[in-house]
């Protein structure tokens, strides 16, 4: 029976990846703070997108112009970034020759019809629990995008690198030691040598830790009080909590203005009916006197 080399190469790769993860117990402070769990953990997210694979949605016209261009583009202009890059595109696809533009729409029109096809025939072959899947996936992958997005974002804003722990600061000391050997079995060895670390060299990293923590701290409250100045109040700690602290509290009272005003209403109401019956009383005794 012939064997397809490349995909055993692949399962064997991946059983070699998962084993660490399989075969050792995690250490540190807590599971966040565990680099094998966090490299597991990695591993187990990039391949749940594997178990279910759609046809991927072919790029538009414009797009498809910008990736055959986009080399030439940057080498014309060097220190460009990704939307200086797309604007330069832009005005290339506008001034582009209209036979050729057209050919190129025509064939993303084309792409596209066979993408529908082929996803139609997809979701017609998968179960109701692959299709959850495969939507969760995508929930997932767009929250990630987000993800790097906020954190480019940060960075760019120069929010403070977070505080390391013992352990992180351990294991960067021991930088470039490596070699040559799998990053799953460096971390394994490199978790069991902290694991095993005596306590008084131990000490001198949480030393090291809790004078990073003081770092983050001073540098967070300076850098929170630049984005405040600076109009970027949403991304001071504890904005979110304080600003949905509010809107209940502005909720709370809103409900017990509209619940006053109904029971003055309604008391209104109620003696209306009274008055009336005064009155008729009032003229009936008016009457008899007569």
């Amino acid at each position: 029976m012939a064997v397809n080399l490349s995909f055993a190469r692949k399962c064997f790769e991946q059983v070699f990846k998962i084993t660490p993860c399989l075969t050792s117990k995690h250490t540190g402070t807590t599971k966040r703070d565990d680099p094998l769990f966090n490299s597991c953990r990695n591993f187990t997210l990039s391949q749940q997108y594997a178990s279910v694979d759609p046809p991927k949605r072919p790029v538009g016209a414009f797009l498809g112009f910008f990736m055959d261009n986009r080399e030439k583009i940057q080498q014309q202009n060097p220190n460009a970034k990704s939307p200086t890059l797309a604007k330069i595109a832009a005005q290339m696809w506008r001034e582009y020759d209209v036979e050729k533009k057209n050919q190129l729409v025509l064939e993303s029109r084309q792409r596209m019809e066979e993408y529908r096809k082929q996803l139609k025939e997809f979701l017609s072959s998968v179960t109701e629990d692959e299709k959850l899947e495969i939507k969760q996936n995508k929930t997932d992958k767009k929250l990630s995008l987000q993800k790097k997005r906020r954190k480019a974002e940060l960075r760019k804003l120069g929010k403070p690198k977070l505080k390391r722990t013992p352990m992180a600061l351990y294991l960067q000391s021991l930088k470039g030691t490596r070699g040559g050997m799998p990053f799953e079995f460096y971390m394994k060895n490199a978790t069991a040598q902290w694991k095993n670390l005596p306590q008084h060299q131990k000490d001198i990293y949480y030393q090291k830790a809790q004078q990073d923590r003081e770092r983050y701290f001073q540098e967070i409250t300076e850098w929170e009080k630049k984005m405040t100045e600076t109009g970027h109040e949403d991304l001071v700690r504890g904005y979110k909590k304080a600003q949905a602290k509010a809107k209940k509290s502005l909720e709370k009272t809103s409900k017990t203005k509209k619940k006053t005003v109904s029971s003055r209403v309604k008391k209104s109401t109620n003696a209306t009916p009274k008055t009336k019956s005064k009155r008729k009383q009032s003229t009936k005794a008016t009457q008899t006197e007569e």
